[in-house]
């Protein structure tokens, strides 16, 4: 029998730096007494990462060999912040925000057709890797409110799949079909929402908007964060991780042996942390009596992993993993 093998493999790689910020030793609407009663100050940074990959292999010999690798990484940073050293002031309200969204689909296919048999396997590999900050370590004064919020939404999906028929074993030959499909998801990620230690920051609450916060429930419906709205300083981060790693692998060949193995592993470890260091807030006289301050952090992950073997052979060995590990951290805090 004759060896044709065939291979196929892709790969992408984004290294993304968003960034919006008041530098050190910068002085913002320093002098505002003839500024209008709407006046607002917002250093908001966004990023929105969508990637997609697709490798396949198809082979037809005497001995078919084929694998099909596509891998896809982002090391992506958003950041927003007033700097050490730098000053805002409004009339109204300061708005410091950084939101990053990452979208990444990776596909791998292996098919062998031989007289003898053949192998094939597939591999989608994701990994992300992503840093979402907004901070204030400077010194702010708004007669309205204050946000401080960092978003990160990731979606990340992983289909792999590979099948090999043997011709020789269909009419009854010995033959030996060989597939494996191993799909791999890795995230880690960091979503903070801090006014740093030295910072000051005001808030009096002396206007006539307001700001969206978490006010620490669930909808029992809709499984959803509810929310509320105040006036003074939010600091808020919210992150959220939707997995799916899909994972197939089968032979046929009627009389001969099949092996066939599908693997799916998922790793996530994402921290999201909204907190207030040893700085001074809302310690300035003549506040409104609805000045408030909130502080809030929230996450949602879902996984799912599915793996699974066909096949079509009197003889057949076969086996199916699904494995997670999710080391998620989120806390919100008054540091001292």
């Amino acid at each position: 029998l004759t060896l044709s093998p065939e291979f196929s493999a892709g790969a992408k790689i984004v290294n993304s730096k968003t960034f919006a910020f008041v530098d050190n030793g910068a002085m913002v609407n320093e002098n505002d007494a003839g500024a209008v009663a709407a006046q607002d100050v917002a250093i908001v940074a966004g990023s929105d990462t969508h990637m997609m990959g697709i490798a396949g292999s198809a082979n037809v010999a005497g001995f078919a060999i084929g694998a099909a690798v596509d891998a896809s990484l982002v090391n992506n940073q958003t950041k927003a912040f007033i700097d050490t050293g730098a000053s805002v002031e409004a009339r109204r309200d300061v708005r410091v925000e950084a939101h990053a969204v990452e979208d990444v689909l990776s596909i791998s296919g292996a098919i062998g057709g031989g007289l003898g048999g053949g192998i094939a396997g597939s591999v989608p590999l994701v990994s992300i890797q992503s840093v979402t900050e907004a901070y204030i370590s400077g010194t702010v004064e708004a007669e309205g409110s204050v946000l401080v919020k960092a978003v990160n939404d990731t979606d990340a999906d992983a289909v792999a799949g590979s099948f090999v028929i043997s011709v020789a074993a269909i009419f009854g030959e010995g033959g030996l079909t060989v597939g494996a499909s191993v799909g791999v998801i890795q995230i880690t990620k960091d979503t903070s929402a801090y006014i740093a230690s030295g910072a000051t920051v005001n808030a009096d609450a002396d206007a006539p908007t307001s700001v969206q916060v978490y006010d620490g429930t669930i909808d029992e419906t809709t499984d959803a964060f509810n929310t509320e709205t105040i006036q003074g300083v939010a600091v808020q981060a919210a992150s959220s991780e939707v997995v799916t790693n899909l994972t197939g692998s089968g032979g046929a060949g009627g009389g001969g042996l099949s092996i066939a193995g599908a693997v799916a592993f998922n790793f996530v470890d994402s921290d999201t942390q909204a907190f207030v260091g040893n700085a001074d807030v809302n310690t300035a006289m003549g506040a409104e009596a609805d000045q408030a301050v909130n502080i809030s952090a929230v996450n949602v992950t879902r996984v799912a992993g599915v793996s699974f073997n066909v096949q079509g052979n009197v003889s057949a060995i076969t086996g199916g993993l699904d494995f997670g590990d999710i080391q998620n951290s989120t806390t919100a805090s008054i540091r001292a």
